[in-house]
Formats: C-alpha cells, structure tokens, sequence
C-alpha cells in the first residue's frame, strides 16, 4: 500500500476531513473533485483514496494532489471495496468532523459550510444535508430547506421513515470522534443502513439542513 502525502501542511487549521474512495470513476471523477477543492469552506481536507483503481483515475488524482497541495492527500490501496476504502481513509483525517462523498457524486459549493454551522449551532454529534438526484434529463430532490433539530429516538424515526432524510453516509457530516469504535462493513450490501444505525446510537442531538 501507497500513502502519497504532501509534508508542508497546516492540520492544525483543518475543521472538516472528507473521504472520497475512488475505483475506475474517471468519467465522474474530476467534477466531483472540483466540487470538494471549490468548498466556500476554506478549513478542510479532501482524502481521495485510490481502492486499486484500473483506469486513469490516480493520473487525475495526483494533478488535484499537485494543484491543491494544502487541501487534497493521495492515498493508495489494493482493492477492497467501497467499506473498507472508508475505512482506510478514516485513521488519515486530521478534521473534529468527517465527511464521505462517492467519487460518482458532486456537491454543492456550500454543503459543508451549512453542515458545519448546522452541527455547531446545535450543538449535534451529526449534521444531515439534502439529496438530488441528477439524471440524463431529470433531476429528483429530497430536500426542501427544511432545517430542524431531533434527539436520537426522533432520528431513528426519521431515518427509517425515509420521508425526509435518507439512510446514506454522504451528505452528512459527523463527530470523528463517532468512528472509534465503529467501522463499516467489508463484503456486506446495506452497509449504509448498518453503520448509521451504530452512528445514531452514539449521538444526542442530530441536525439537518435539507437545502
């Protein structure tokens, strides 16, 4: 295994770590990296974890690495899926909050700005942002402005009505200090589903900022 980290870094100023695990998505993958290295968010880090990829994608990794040396580390592994790249990614962040985004998705230039000041404001151990879909001609949203504030009892509730929030890791924000003792699932499907029941338990106040 390959870690490709730059060595002049300020960590001290990091607030947000966001792990992006990358495999053969260099279609999608530069959009989504523009969309993380353009955060109004100045104090975060994007970890692009390279899970044994066989296309061009780490070419295009080491030119964001090399472009935003103070913001984005190259990190290398042997294929293990989609949990165990997360979970590699984890050790590596330097942030109070952890975040995830699939290198096939993008986000919007505020996402992380709103989440952060949601989950401060609140006082909250998670921060729940809003979810589009975007199609070939259509876009699907399931976020409509809403911001609101739930104990645990209420966020179990939400998240398995589905109504308004969905059971997935990104576009969500959380306490790093929540994966000590959690991890995601190698080899399993629903791996969503069961590490945001685990999270869920270790929090007392959930926010959401559904924008």
């Amino acid at each position: 295994m390959i870690d490709k980290m730059k060595s002049e870094r300020n960590f001290d100023s990091i607030k947000v770590s966001v792990i992006v695990p990358v495999y053969n998505v260099e279609a999608y993958l530069e959009r989504c990296l523009d969309s993380l290295v353009k955060q109004t968010l100045e104090e975060m880090e994007i970890i692009v974890v390279n899970d044994g990829t066989k296309d061009n994608s780490q070419a295009i990794i080491d030119r964001y690495a090399a472009a935003y040396p103070q913001k984005v580390i190259s990190l290398i592994k042997e294929n293990g899926g989609l949990s165990d790249a997360r979970n590699y990614g984890i050790p590596y962040a330097h942030g109070e909050y952890i975040g995830f985004v699939d290198s096939d998705d993008y986000v919007a230039p505020n996402m992380y700005s709103r989440l952060l000041a949601s989950i401060t404001a609140h006082h909250a151990q998670m921060a729940v942002g809003g979810v589009r879909g975007v199609y070939a001609n259509r876009e699907t949203t399931a976020g409509n402005g809403e911001q609101f504030v739930m104990n645990r009892t209420q966020a179990f509730k939400e998240f398995l009505s589905g109504e308004r929030l969905r059971i997935w890791v990104p576009v969500k924000l959380y306490e790093k200090r929540l994966f000590d003792q959690v991890k995601f699932e190698t080899g399993r499907t629903y791996e969503d589903l069961l590490i945001i029941a685990d999270l869920l338990e270790q929090c007392e106040v959930v926010s959401a900022d559904l924008e």
